[in-house]
């Protein structure tokens, strides 16, 4: 994501994907574990308690899901490892749920 002065109708972002990179089944978010554990270093200097409260991934068939569960984890377990004071991990979300631009069509619960 980019901020985009000409792109009032995105809300002046501007969204780019890595070529080739994995993504989920609305096609608009990369899944890129690393970047879980790059963000969890640096907000660690803020001294606080970190519990990551929605990560998921939109997996219709389910072909990825099981994946990302373990790739994420084993970031946070090194962050962790790494002095991080990470204390809690909420997967997003339990069950599917009605999402106001999709309807009932994502499929991203665990259940």
């Amino acid at each position: 994501m980019a901020f985009d002065l000409s792109s009032p109708s995105t809300l002046f972002s501007q969204h780019a994907l890595t070529t080739g990179a994995q993504v989920s089944d609305l096609g608009h978010s990369e899944i890129h574990p690393e970047g879980l554990y790059h963000l969890l270093r640096q907000t660690s200097c803020y001294g606080k308690p970190i519990y990551i409260t929605e990560n998921g991934v939109a997996d219709a068939q389910d072909q990825c899901r099981p994946m990302f569960l373990v790739n994420h984890l084993r970031q946070v377990w090194k962050a962790i490892r790494d002095g991080v004071p990470v204390k809690g991990y909420y997967h997003w979300p339990l069950t599917d749920n009605f999402e106001w631009a999709e309807g009932w069509n994502l499929r991203f619960g665990l259940i």
